[in-house]
């Protein structure tokens, strides 16, 4: 009996060393950081290392927006008649995406609505992995 005792707590014990192991080999998924932006704002974060600041303003219908990321600086600029697709851009691990928003009450219920136009006074970004 004290032998089937024994052979049962190796048997445990090697379980939960490979279980611990599989465990630390899967990638951990993170959040994204999401921000809405209203014309003349901006804002500084850290993302997975990642240093990035993104300011928003519109001027003479046109929006800008200003992304950096570890120094490496990209303008965007739209006019409020083009095409309200959002913007994407990818630097190295992180991916970027600006999109307009527009809000409508629907139900009592202010609601976000993207990528109808850009002729709006905030934006949604969004970065993730």
């Amino acid at each position: 009996m004290r032998r089937s005792l024994v052979v049962s707590i190796v048997i445990f014990f090697l379980l939960c060393v490979f279980c611990a192991y599989k465990n630390q080999s899967q990638k951990i998924l993170v959040a994204p950081f999401v921000v809405y932006l209203k014309s003349g704002n901006g804002a500084n974060f850290t993302y997975l290392g990642y240093n990035v600041e993104v300011n928003y303003f519109t001027c003479k219908n046109r929006s800008y927006i200003v992304v950096e990321v570890n120094g490496d600086k990209k303008v965007f600029k739209r006019n409020f008649s083009d095409d309200p697709h959002g913007i994407y851009w990818r630097k190295d691990q992180i991916l970027i995406s600006i999109k307009p928003v527009v809000w409508v009450y629907r139900n009592g219920e202010r609601i976000p609505v993207y990528e109808k136009s850009w002729n709006t006074t905030e934006i949604l970004v969004k970065v993730w992995r």
